[in-house]
């Protein structure tokens, strides 16, 4: 025990030591156990003694083995070396055939399979001769007047040419005669039909002759009595695309044209005429460097075809070389032809074609309206149109200045309106006030996109009339009053003089009535669901104290449809006058007067209420929790509950459950419902128990992805149960054989091979 002991602390020793963590000194003589005595009064150690001290980081150099001196073998060196090696065994196995998997299955066809033998024998029958009548040209194209030709078709009643090679079904000739012809070739489809085909297309602005002479003949034979001729014209130059269009432009616009066909610009620029008014203008080309100087022509001339387009501007009729400017605030016009010229054919343009715009003018207000329809009411917005474009950079909302006009001797009240910028019209948006005039004054320093200021203007007057009437309350059907106040509901109207109020008292048991009263109101069929359910407690009509056109706020008191301070209450607030909105001049509100806040959590077998205080947010205990319907008297016995100290109680899930089901809180006289929701037109319910079920989860993986013919792909994964009900987990499967069956498809989708695989206790499969 000893000698290991010492073995390893000198092992250990000679470790710190290398590491440079610890310097030891063993003292020199024989290695053994280390004792102590006293001699005459001094302690004498004999042994293994160790003394510890902080050691240096030692760095050994280890010496750089030099390269042995080395020459190259000469041929016949090498051949002598190798001579002296065993000679290869040949193996059978040696060499093989590159091994492809199984073919995949075709792809299903429809129609007849023709078993056959190909190629065909030698030797065949020739058909026979029989004469099918005389020869004829049955259908060609194209022929007349067409925007574009692909390519030339003619088919004759009778075969034309043996089945052959294309080289030799031309090398005769072709029975047709294109003039002009252009670049192409002719082919054969068939015996009957041919075709002439060009690059692209046919050559534009050309008139084409097609004939087929007398005398051609079939290959049965047949001769054509009459020759056949026809025509076709492919269409002058047409212009496709143009700028400017309609304006305000600059003085001196850089004017471009795309036509359909290749033209030469220079040509096609002699026959632009520019006219406005009676006054006309000379055109002269663009250069490249007044192209690329001008940002919406450079682009226009980047997506256009090569040779397809052309950019001008007018000159100054005294001097040809020079700008100049058209009138400003005028209409211009740009006629085009006739007598346009095309690279691709003779043929010139017989009408003219045209593109207007209009230059800028001097900066001014060019109209301004309120709404739509000449009514301008309190909520419609005003607009002001100008000559011009505005430079929206510039813009800002000061410099617009809308004041409220009011009776003689009194000082203008300004008034705040959002202000916008849209092209040319300035936008002016808020509410305003009813039977009102308001004066609109502009900045004169508001300048539009050609740098020109609006200068003084006159103010504008919009005469603002009555607003119409509207009704309005909470954007929600259910609405809990605050607990803080008194038990009343606002209600807002406008140019209402007076209220048709109903209050109704309802409970829990009334929702799923209230939700079909809500969904059936409209409906005429059925009367009895155009009644509100419960009872009706007050139906008064409340005056509206407001001035015209202002938003006046009426305060309906619930207190007669309440027990005690609490309830629930249908309201239904009405104009005394009907109009011809219907119900759409009216509010339907649930409100309840309560303190208790009330929330629910589902998950599939329960749900957990919790009742709080609404004045302090407290939690509520001993409050009486249930989940009713349409019937309270038909509540389970577990469909109850009373809340802890926390304010929370749990209630297992109906089966089943009618529409509108609510979580109702009972705490002495105070009732709070919370409906699962509250939209009318929801008809399914949540609050039922659901029988959640387990799952299975896979995690399979294969060895390398991708693999080289015959090569063995393994396969290798596991199956985890996932539990997804209370308490669930991931777990391994239920005890007892399992199997997975795997089918192996290739890239077709053709199944080329089924399989199975065991299961193993903990849910791990592997097959090759």
């Amino acid at each position: 025990m000893l000698t290991r002991l010492r073995i390893l602390l000198c092992a250990l020793l000679v470790v710190l030591q290398s590491l440079g963590l610890l310097s030891a000194q063993i003292a020199a003589g024989q290695t053994r156990r280390v004792t102590t005595s006293r001699t005459q009064g001094i302690d004498v150690k004999t042994g293994l003694q160790l003394r510890l001290s902080e050691g240096t980081t030692i760095v050994k150099s280890q010496p750089l083995a030099s390269a042995a001196p080395a020459a190259r073998l000469s041929e016949e060196d090498t051949q002598r070396v190798l001579k002296r090696l065993q000679p290869l065994k040949a193996e059978s196995s040696d060499e093989q055939d590159f091994s492809f998997r199984d073919r995949s299955l075709p792809p299903p066809r429809t129609g007849k399979t023709i078993a056959d033998s190909f190629p065909p024998p030698e030797k065949l029958d020739a058909p026979g001769q029989s004469s099918a009548g005389p020869l004829e040209v049955v259908r060609y194209s194209p022929e007349g007047d067409v925007p574009l030709v692909p390519q030339l078709s003619v088919t004759f009643s009778q075969p034309m040419v043996a089945i052959t090679s294309h080289q030799d079904t031309l090398a005769a000739g072709v029975p047709v005669r294109l003039t002009p012809q252009p670049p192409g070739h002719w082919r054969w489809v068939g015996a009957k039909t041919l075709l002439f085909e060009t690059e692209g297309h046919f050559p534009m602005a050309t008139e084409y002759t097609a004939q087929v002479p007398p005398g051609t003949k079939s290959a049965t034979g047949a001769i054509l009595a009459a020759p056949k001729s026809w025509k076709f014209t492919t269409p002058p130059p047409v212009v496709k695309s143009s700028y400017p269009n309609e304006g305000p432009t600059v003085r001196d616009p850089l004017m471009f044209v795309e036509f359909d066909q290749r033209v030469s610009p220079a040509s096609v620029v002699e026959t632009i005429r520019l006219r406005s008014g009676n006054r006309e203008w000379k055109t002269r080309l663009a250069t490249s460097e007044e192209v690329g100087a001008d940002e919406t022509v450079s682009k226009l001339a980047a997506r256009a075809t090569k040779d397809r387009w052309l950019a001008f501007r007018v000159v100054d009729s005294g001097n040809a070389g020079s700008r100049a400017l058209l009138p400003g605030g005028s209409s211009i016009n740009v006629t085009i032809g006739p007598g346009t010229p095309s690279l691709e054919g003779p043929l010139k343009t017989a009408a003219a074609q045209s593109f207007a715009f209009r230059t800028y003018g001097p900066l001014l207000v060019a109209k301004h309206e309120c709404g739509y329809g000449g009514g301008c009411s309190p909520f419609d917005n005003w607009s002001v149109q100008f000559t011009n474009p505005i430079d929206t950079s510039g813009f800002e909302q000061s410099q617009v200045r809308v004041e409220e006009v009011s009776a003689a001797g009194k000082k203008p009240q300004p008034v705040s309106l959002k202000s916008a910028i849209y092209g040319n019209t300035l936008n002016i948006s808020g509410i305003k006030r009813g039977r009102t005039s308001y004066r609109l004054t502009l900045d004169p320093a508001i300048r539009d996109q050609f740098g020109q200021a609006l200068g003084q203007t006159a103010p504008i007057v919009f005469n603002v009339g009555s607003a119409p009437a509207a009704l309005a309350g909470p954007d929600k059907p259910l609405v809990v009053i605050d607990p803080a106040g008194q038990p009343r509901l606002s209600i807002y109207s406008i140019n209402h003089n007076s209220l048709r109020v109903r209050l109704y008292s309802v409970g829990p048991e009334h929702w799923r009535r209230f939700l079909l009263y809500l969904r059936n109101r409209d409906n005429n069929r059925i009367p009895v669901l155009q009644t509100p359910p419960g009872k009706l407690t007050l139906s008064k009509v409340v005056n509206v104290q407001a001035q015209p056109d202002e938003m006046a706020e009426t305060r309906i008191d619930l207190g007669p449809a309440l027990k005690n301070g609490f309830g629930q209450t249908l309201v239904v607030v009405e104009p005394s006058i009907s109009t011809a909105r219907d119900h759409h001049d009216s509010v339907v509100v649930w409100a309840q007067v309560t303190q208790i806040g009330l929330d629910a959590f589902v998950d599939s077998s329960e749900l957990v209420g919790w009742a709080t205080s609404l004045k302090d947010g407290r939690p509520i205990d001993g409050a009486q929790l249930s989940i009713e319907g349409a019937q309270a008297a038909n509540l389970r016995s577990d469909a109850t509950a009373t809340t802890r100290a926390d304010g929370t109680a749990h209630i297992r899930l109906p089966d089943s459950a009618n529409e509108g089901p609510v979580l109702v809180a009972r705490k002495a006289s105070d009732v709070a419902i919370l409906p699962e929701n509250t939209y009318w037109w929801n008809d399914r319910s949540g609050w039922v128990k659901k029988a959640p079920g387990d799952s299975l989860r896979w995690f399979v993986f294969d060895d390398r992805k991708m693999y080289r013919p015959g090569e063995e792909v393994h396969l290798k994964g596991w199956i985890r149960r996932i539990g997804e009900g209370k308490g669930g987990d991931v777990s391994l499967l239920d005890a007892g054989p399992v199997r997975v069956d795997y089918v192996v498809s290739d890239s077709r989708g053709n199944n080329v091979l089924k399989g199975d695989a065991t299961v193993n206790a903990l849910g791990g499969f592997d097959t090759a």
